[in-house]
């Protein structure tokens, strides 16, 4: 079992650059949260929360939302992880294990 955090730990860990998401999201889904600090070639001027929705299209990747709103419920919480997100694979990890597959790792797994 991940050790789990409250919203302002997490916020802290965003702002050291980890990835965290909470595991009362249907976490099998992927979705996380990291920080993203503009540089000169931005057109934002200052940090913000990038919300990261996977999409299974023909690449594996993500739609990436350039803003985050906490509900209530996310910022009480005190079911947030830190994970890995492997951009080689399109694989996001637990600190403790898999929670989220790429398109063609799921294909590769029904295929047996």
């Amino acid at each position: 079992m991940p050790v789990t955090f409250d919203f302002s730990t997490a916020l802290n860990k965003l702002k050291n650059g980890e990835k965290v998401t909470n595991t009362s999201w249907n976490n099998q889904s992927g979705m996380y949260l990291e920080m993203q600090v503009p540089d000169k070639n931005s057109k934002m001027t200052v940090p913000y929360i990038l919300f990261n929705i996977p999409c299974n299209e023909e690449k594996a990747g993500f739609k990436r939302v350039p803003y985050y709103w906490p509900s209530n419920h996310d910022l009480f919480s005190e079911e947030w992880i830190e994970i890995d997100y492997e951009k080689n694979t399109g694989t996001i990890r637990k600190k403790e294990g898999l929670i989220c597959l790429n398109a063609r790792e799921e294909e590769e797994l029904e295929a047996g």
